[in-house]
């Protein structure tokens, strides 16, 4: 997978998480925003944020230690990109887990 390809996924996955993340705070107030602590954006950039940086940083960090792994120069990008989308889906469900009224 290209790293263009990837990052394409991941921040795909940020702005669904965003769109997901501010739906499920407004519907778990059933429409009445003045009991949520936070507004509903902030809501879902707080998912937005979970599904993207830790992916994000993943591929930075694993790009920055690709020269220092011997015989690393090209398998480990095959394991990094599909390692980050999973990433990506897993803060996605986090964030979504955390929102509470």
């Amino acid at each position: 997978m290209s790293p263009l390809t990837t990052l394409i996924i991941i921040l795909g996955l940020a702005g669904l998480g965003y769109l997901l993340g501010r739906r499920r705070a407004v519907t778990l107030v059933a429409g009445d925003t003045r009991q949520l602590h936070s507004r509903p954006a902030y809501h879902g950039w707080l998912v937005a944020l979970l599904a993207a940086l830790p992916p994000l940083a993943l591929l930075v960090l694993g790009g920055l230690a690709r020269p220092l792994i011997p015989g690393a120069t090209h398998g480990a990008g095959a394991l990094l990109a599909p390692a980050a989308a999973l990433l990506a889906l897993a803060g996605l469900g986090v964030g979504l887990a955390r929102i509470s009224p």
